[in-house]
């Protein structure tokens, strides 16, 4: 029960490292908005079961609400994320960390060019895309880093399964 909880948490945690204020540039505060989309496309890459889309979505939403942007635009990113993330599977019938990397690069800049199209509209005017371009490079390259910080947390449902494994093969030897 508390393991199934453990990326709902991840992304809750991802989420208040988005809106905290650092007290740095734009720049910053972008790659932080980043963080939670990362966090929501590696576990609906890897345990898509564990992270409804609903929590995504109201994830995403607090993200608007807490920074005063426009609603629905970073839950929108984040399930556009999560969606992609979902895209490698489905495609080749397997998930490995490589193609992962590379849905997660296609995604964000994907995000990235929906999040500047989306503002540009808010905006009522083209806005300078750069700034999002560069927090979704970043978070191309942070990927392998959250991936090493949440892989032991995804380990925890291995060992499950195995001792879940050796436990019916002990009851059936009995």
């Amino acid at each position: 029960m508390i393991r199934a909880t453990l990326p709902a948490l991840t992304l809750l945690v991802a989420c208040l490292i988005a809106v905290l204020p650092f007290g740095a540039g734009e720049i910053v505060r972008n790659c932080a908005a980043f963080v939670p989309v990362i966090v929501a496309h590696y576990w609906s890459a890897r345990r898509p079961g564990l992270l409804p889309v609903t929590l995504v979505f109201a994830c995403g939403l607090a993200i608007d609400v807490l920074t005063n942007g426009p609603i629905g635009f970073w839950s929108f990113a984040m399930l556009t994320s999560s969606a992609f993330a979902r895209l490698e599977e489905v495609l080749t019938g397997q998930s490995t960390v490589s193609g992962r990397a590379a849905v997660h690069a296609i995604a964000m800049v994907s995000v990235a060019a929906l999040a500047w199209a989306i503002a540009s509209a808010y905006n009522g005017q083209s806005i300078d895309g750069q700034p999002l371009l560069l927090a979704a490079l970043v978070s191309i390259a942070a990927y392998p880093v959250f991936a090493l910080l949440l892989m032991p947390i995804d380990r925890l449902w291995e060992t499950q399964r195995l001792s879940l494994f050796s436990r019916e093969g002990s009851r059936v030897r009995t």
